[in-house]
């Protein structure tokens, strides 16, 4: 168990500390998040920037994306090593994908099944289900 009697409140800390000091320190915290705002910001320019760029294969000729017959972006071959990687068992493969589609997995205690709260394969019949996934597992395998 956890030593709670050395602890301070925040309150406390800053009725300890002058005016000035608190002041001070609140405005070094303030430059620090600024500073790592404006870094978030550019990695976030800079991935707009790169993602859309075509992607090459190892002999250097652009790379075909299998379902659209079109030269395959970065973000494209990103998108399918990680469904590859989900394919192949990788459990925080797929949390991320379900994650960046906005869809959440209820916990493994409660249910075996994904929670889709909204998805465009919604209305589809079994028939057309299977026929998309055979599509899409071999377009990724042909990748």
């Amino acid at each position: 168990m956890a030593n709670t009697d050395n602890l301070i409140s925040p309150e406390e800390l800053n009725s300890r500390r002058s005016p000035e000091k608190h002041s001070e320190d609140s405005r070094a915290g303030g430059k620090a998040s600024g500073r790592s705002r404006r870094r978030k910001r550019q990695f976030r320019d800079e991935l707009e920037m790169l993602l859309p760029l075509t992607d090459k294969g190892k002999d250097g000729q652009p790379i075909i994306n299998p379902l659209t017959g079109r030269k395959q972006t970065v973000q494209q071959s990103i998108t399918m090593q990680l469904l590859l990687k989900a394919r192949k068992g990788d459990v925080k493969a797929a949390k991320l994908i379900f994650e960046v589609l906005g869809e959440r997995l209820l916990r493994a205690e409660e249910t075996h099944d994904v929670n889709v709260t909204h998805s465009r394969y919604e209305g589809m019949t079994e028939d057309e289900l299977i026929a998309e996934t055979k599509r899409l597992n071999d377009a990724i395998e042909n990748t």
